[in-house]
């Protein structure tokens, strides 16, 4: 709020975020994403890593080793 910046999500990206939130892994949050929408799992896995990387960047999370 401090920045006046504002981002939405859409569907997936919702999802990424609701599991991060719970501090899952990228293992989990790819099963879980697998599991919930009918693509590709090369496809999911490079999606989940954009958007995560997204998020990093605008520094809406912090990316913690392992």
């Amino acid at each position: 709020l401090d920045t006046g910046r504002y981002f939405t999500l859409n569907e997936t990206g919702t999802h990424v975020w609701r599991l991060l939130d719970r501090t899952a892994t990228l293992g989990e949050i790819e099963a879980s994403l697998l599991a919930e929408f009918d693509s590709p799992p090369q496809r999911v896995w490079e999606d989940l890593v954009a958007c995560v990387a997204d998020l990093a960047r605008e520094e809406l999370i912090q990316l913690e080793p392992g």
